[in-house]
């Protein structure tokens, strides 16, 4: 082989330093999005999470013929689950990290407080929203109706 065919394959240890900087560079400015993108998810998965855990209560309460009274507590991030029919507890279940129980408004008979009750009909024994925060500000909002829907926004 002559020497200028060897001298033109390949690339040379500045090309290739130039082209490994530049995709740290973009790299460096994409994570941040990224875990910016990755708070958001953690919001709507945790509020799919407690609409999921409520809507199963209420079948668990439907099937078995017991009901699930839902306790919320926003001073500890928390929520737990009891069956009044054995007076088992379940929980408490902790919202995560990135994720805040920013209010619990939730109505009984007019009365406002931190519980509900799933019966035995697959209805709730009242209504009310409960807030989730994000770090960055964001909020979703579980809802649940006395007919037994439960939705987030």
């Amino acid at each position: 082989m002559s020497d200028e065919k060897r001298g033109m394959r390949g690339f040379t240890l500045l090309e290739i330093v130039t082209v490994v900087l530049i995709m740290g560079v973009i790299l460096g400015f994409s994570i941040p999005a990224l875990q910016s993108i990755n708070k958001s998810y953690q919001l709507k998965g945790a509020s799919e999470n407690l609409v999921g855990q409520i809507r199963l209560s209420r079948q668990k309460a439907i099937s078995e013929d017991h009901q699930q009274q839902w306790t919320f507590d926003t001073s500890t991030n928390s929520y737990k689950v009891q069956d009044l029919t054995t007076s088992e507890w379940f929980g408490p279940f902790e919202m995560p990290k990135q994720v805040a129980m920013e209010s619990v408004s939730l109505s009984v008979g007019g009365v406002p407080g931190n519980t509900l009750t799933c019966l035995t009909d697959g209805r709730f024994n009242g209504s009310g929203d409960i807030v989730l925060k994000s770090l960055r500000g964001d909020r979703d909002t579980v809802t649940v109706q006395m007919s037994g829907l439960v939705l987030f926004r």
